[in-house]
């Protein structure tokens, strides 16, 4: 009867498995959240792209629909989820206009064009979404907000103060 003690005591055999079994999830977690933050940098950059491309529509004159239109070519042209919603707010400053005084930026850094004194009309054009995450993990939620703004010279001056829409073509 001691030896039977003995060998179940002694015997490493599935000790390994054992080992494996416990640290699985972990390594699981670790790997889909590489994958997930890999997915979330390339949301951020098609909203940056997109950002890029429609404040060059607004600075061009482009009506609101062609600047949404571009937005959402370059937003949905790879892996970016097509049931999202991206919103886009265009704000043009204009010298001779009297709504420069009026504009504030309520980030850190202040837009050259914020001030009276500016002899260069411009165009503030900002995007935004909640990218949705493909797997739910703990203390991420199930989205993360995503925005981008870009500030262009205007080439040709538009009548309108604001544009605003989703980025959605026809």
């Amino acid at each position: 009867m001691k030896r039977v003690w003995y060998h179940i005591y002694h015997d490493h055999h599935g000790q390994a498995l054992v080992e494996f079994a416990l640290v699985l999830p972990l390594l699981l977690l670790f790997l889909f959240a590489i994958i997930q933050m890999g997915f979330l940098f390339y949301g951020f950059i098609s909203i940056e792209q997109g950002a890029r491309i429609g404040v060059r529509a607004a600075s061009l004159g482009e009506s609101s629909n062609q600047i949404g239109c571009a937005i959402y070519q370059q937003v949905n042209s790879g892996l970016f989820p097509s049931n999202t919603a991206v919103y886009w707010t265009a704000t043009y400053y204009n010298n001779n206009s009297s709504s420069n005084a009026s504009q504030t930026s309520d980030s850190k850094d202040s837009s050259p064009s914020g001030s009276t004194s500016s002899s260069t009309p411009t165009v503030v054009l900002r995007v935004s979404t909640s990218y949705p995450l493909l797997l739910n993990i703990p203390g991420f939620g199930k989205t993360v907000p995503m925005s981008q703004q870009y500030t262009m010279v205007q080439e040709v001056l538009s009548s309108s103060s604001t544009q605003s829409g989703s980025a959605q073509c026809p």
